[in-house]
């Protein structure tokens, strides 16, 4: 196991074919069964399954066993942003490429119809290459009370009421 919280677990595995590494999250029963989510998770996964783009987390494969939902997704050897930078000075040249492949892999996202929903520095990866990879597109747990508080800042507007 690599993750955890409430709503998911997620386990660093490899897929036989073709023998690579990947992350695959699983989530609480509790949140399969709500048709909100399942709906969601759906519409978003099958979405991120065709993206492409070096600053978004690959979705390979999802579904349903045993009346819990799953997801599998590249895997990103490294660390979240939010855990990388933390205490540490960070020049202004590498904040500018951080910048940069954050709005590129979402302009990239919204322009295919996709809305993160829950965008945090927790689910922005720094792989080894030291470049931000995002991922948590159907990770929102349902309520947004619920939500780390720092995500809500970062919410599409979209996302918010009636978009307006």
């Amino acid at each position: 196991r690599i993750a955890t919280d409430d709503c998911k677990a997620v386990y660093l595995a490899k897929q036989k074919s073709p023998d690579r590494k990947v992350a695959v999250k699983i989530y609480s029963p509790k949140l399969s069964r709500s048709r909100e989510f399942r709906e969601s998770f759906a519409a978003s996964t099958k979405v991120m399954a065709k993206l492409k783009h070096p600053n978004l987390i690959g979705v390979y494969d999802s579904g349903v066993d045993e009346g819990m939902l799953y997801s599998v997704s590249e895997f990103v050897a490294g660390k979240p942003l939010w855990s990388s930078c933390k205490g540490e000075p960070v020049h202004i040249k590498y904040v500018q490429t951080l910048t940069e492949g954050i709005c590129a892999g979402m302009c990239y996202a919204h322009k295919h119809g996709v809305f993160h929903g829950a965008l945090s520095m927790k689910n922005i990866l720094i792989d080894e290459s030291r470049l931000p990879k995002i991922g948590g597109f159907s990770q929102a747990c349902g309520d947004t009370v619920k939500l780390d508080p720092s995500a809500l800042r970062f919410r599409a507007p979209e996302m918010v009421g009636d978009g307006a």
